[in-house]
């Protein structure tokens, strides 16, 4: 069928808006929100700015006895560490070489082919009966960096529990955040590295002793119960032993914004040795 040029300006015309008939309005906008309401497990990278739409994550759940071991993954968590947690004994982990149910680590993390990312938050201190006087962390890689990050609870309404931290690696360094109320020994081993501690942190150490590649040091406040520390086995606070065989090990607190580029510098030991 042949159309006439006619009709398609009629048919043209059927289309356009007349005046009784308004054009449609223009369909809303659409704006995209970040949802932020979603914390991601084991990331410490911080918070996009800038954004009204950002909201605190929901708080942790309190957990205990968590073990984790990979051979050829990473491992990567963030955790809220209670002692006072009943854990039934069909859920409580088989127990790692050497350890009995009385130094049974609250967290334990060994990776051999993979880097160790734990963030973890040390639970107030309470009444509840508990047969551990301190929380017991352990994080290791054979092959990998390994960075824990230590927090207060919050808010801080009393005083958390002390902790003892063993961290570890035998190829890659080791980065440990303590938080500002850490007080004790930390007991830091290096053969093929060296250790750094962030220059606000250093300012809080005291009696700092090096020794073929072992860094011995109080951090926190000295006070007459201190002397009482006899090869540490009296000691009832906080506590950190860390080594690593090839590698550095970086110390910092956990809200230092620029510790990473003071620990580049290498604080205290820099200064001294030049490093």
């Amino acid at each position: 069928m042949i159309v006439a040029p006619e009709d398609i300006k009629m048919a043209s015309n059927d289309l356009q808006p007349t005046p009784e008939s308004p054009a449609d309005d223009p369909p809303p906008s659409y704006t995209t929100q970040l949802n932020t309401n979603t914390p991601v497990v084991g990331s410490f990278e911080p918070q996009l700015a800038g954004s009204s739409t950002l909201t605190l994550p929901p708080p942790l759940k309190p957990s205990n006895f968590v073990t984790t071991t990979r051979t050829n993954r990473p491992i990567r968590g963030t955790w809220l560490i209670d002692p006072t947690l009943a854990v039934p004994a069909a859920f409580l982990p088989p127990l790692a070489e050497g350890e009995t149910e009385e130094t049974r680590s609250n967290l334990y993390l060994s990776g051999t082919n993979g880097s160790i990312a734990a963030d973890v938050t040390i639970a107030a201190q309470r009444t509840s009966d508990t047969k551990r006087n301190r929380v017991l962390l352990y994080a290791k890689s054979t092959n990998g960096i390994v960075t824990v990050k230590l927090h207060d609870p919050v808010p801080t309404v009393t005083a958390r529990f002390p902790f003892i931290a063993t961290v570890s690696s035998h190829n890659g360094s080791v980065n440990i955040h303590v938080p500002r109320s850490y007080r004790g020994p930390l007991t830091l081993k290096t053969k093929n590295g060296r250790a750094y501690f962030s220059e606000e942190l250093e300012q809080h150490l005291s009696l700092q002793i090096e020794t073929n590649g072992l860094h011995r040091s109080f951090l926190g406040e000295w006070t007459a119960d201190c002397e009482e520390i006899d090869g540490m086995k009296s000691w009832t606070g906080d506590e950190i032993d860390a080594k690593t065989q090839n590698g550095n090990i970086n110390i910092q607190f956990d809200d230092e914004v620029a510790a990473k580029k003071e620990c580049a510098k290498g604080g205290f030991w820099s200064k001294l040795f030049g490093f």
